[in-house]
Parts: structure tokens; sequence; C-alpha cells
């Protein structure tokens, strides 16, 4: 997750990334931000850089072809799809347009350093 959130910094690499599939596995809630058809949810991983004092969450939304499916809100899911750049309130948002989601395992490195 936080390799994507990065690259909607950048637009030469963001022509390059632009559908290619992607993997990532990271917690899952729900979207608040420009979903009002109900087909997004929300990827994020904690980020640490000094101790976990500082943690703090990335995040990026994935968006299905119909509604987003029933899921264990903050469960671990493994998402395959492909990235995707989209201007939202004048911002560049990576998100990831979604094949499948399954639940999965907690990682052993459940935050990111």
């Amino acid at each position: 997750v936080p390799q994507l959130f990065y690259t909607a910094g950048d637009e030469e690499l963001m022509k390059v990334m632009e559908g290619i599939p992607v993997e990532t596995t990271a917690q899952v809630m729900e979207e608040k931000t420009n979903n009002a058809a109900g087909k997004r949810l929300k990827l994020f991983r904690l980020f640490v850089e000094c101790c976990a004092a500082d943690a703090r969450p990335l995040s990026i939304p994935i968006e299905f072809a119909s509604a987003a499916p029933k899921y264990e809100e903050m469960g671990w899911v493994k998402v395959i799809g492909k990235i995707h750049y989209a201007t939202e309130d004048g911002n560049v948002v990576p998100l990831i347009q979604v094949q499948s989601m399954e639940a999965t395992a907690e990682p052993m490195d459940m935050m990111l350093y």
C-alpha cells in the first residue's frame, strides 16, 4: 500500500504504472469519500518512521465493478487488481480496480517501517 500511495506524486511513474496488475495485503475499512455508488472500500497499512508512537495509516481506495462486498471491518485481506489514477477534488488519487478480494491472515510484519 505505501508504494502505491506514493506513486501519485510522480507523473512519469503514473504513466508507467497505469493499468498494471497489483497484489497487496492490507487491512480493510469503509471508504467514506467519493463513494456515492457504494463501490469502494479503503485499504490501509500502518507506517512507522521512528517508533510505534508515530505510526500513521497510509491508505488507498479500492473500487469494485458493482457494490462493494461484505467484509470484516479492520480485517486483513489480499486484493488483486489493476492500479488506476483518478483526479478527485483536485487531487490525484491512486486506486485499485479490484478483480478479487479474499480474507487472509494477519501478516507477521503488521506494521511497515
